[in-house]
């Protein structure tokens, strides 16, 4: 979850996104995985909307 927060806070457009995650190879897979399904659950649309994760 805070990978993705400080890759998507504000949609990167600030001096604090994540640019890289250092990830132990032991555990590297289950990361990937479970990283690609969290950012395909993210709802993208109206930024007003309590509902929407990612605005335009």
């Amino acid at each position: 979850a805070c990978v993705l927060w400080g890759t998507f806070f504000h949609n990167g457009q600030v001096c604090e996104s994540g640019t890289r995650a250092l990830v132990h190879k032991s555990i590297y897979d289950d990361f990937l995985s479970l990283l690609v399904d969290r950012a395909g659950k993210m709802v993208i649309g109206n930024q007003l909307d309590f509902e929407t994760d990612l605005g335009p």
